[in-house]
């Protein structure tokens, strides 16, 4: 979902990665590959139940990377990946899929969970205050997810 929230921020990404409608959220065919089959780089991270994991080697590619592409254009990338992990690494699934759906109802339509979330009910309010609570988000965006 970070890719997802990134392509909305930094549009570019749309270039590599095309978001469509699935079951859980948008979802990119060209990302999940990508993911899953890196042709790049050798042995660069793991993929664990709880994500994906930069390995030694890793770490090393990446820090390689930011000294050959260093400069505003990357910082500003690494701001807006830090600051997207920041808000929503502890958002729960549902919260996330709420606020996403909330955001861009354009993905609902291929929606499984969409349904469970009863996005039209108090189960709305409970996940719009958790999310005001948390200071993901702001009173004003409070009342928007809830008209």
């Amino acid at each position: 979902m970070e890719m997802f929230m990134l392509s909305r921020s930094a549009p570019k990404v749309n270039d590599y990665f095309n978001f469509e409608k699935h079951h859980n959220g948008p979802y990119s065919l060209d990302l999940h590959e990508t993911v899953m089959n890196p042709f790049v780089y050798d042995n660069p991270y793991q993929v664990a139940p709880s994500g994906i994991i930069l390995t030694e080697n890793g770490k090393k590619i990446f820090n390689d990377l930011g000294k050959k592409f260093y400069g505003k254009k990357f910082l500003d990338l690494i701001k807006i990946v830090k600051l997207i992990r920041k808000i929503y690494d502890p958002l729960l699934k549902n919260e996330l899929l709420f606020l996403t759906y909330k955001t861009y109802p354009k993905y609902i339509d291929a929606s499984n969970i969409c349904d469970k979330l009863n996005l039209d009910t108090k189960n709305s309010t409970m996940l719009a205050d958790s999310l005001l609570k948390k200071g993901v988000i702001t009173q004003e965006r409070y009342e928007e997810l809830l008209k």
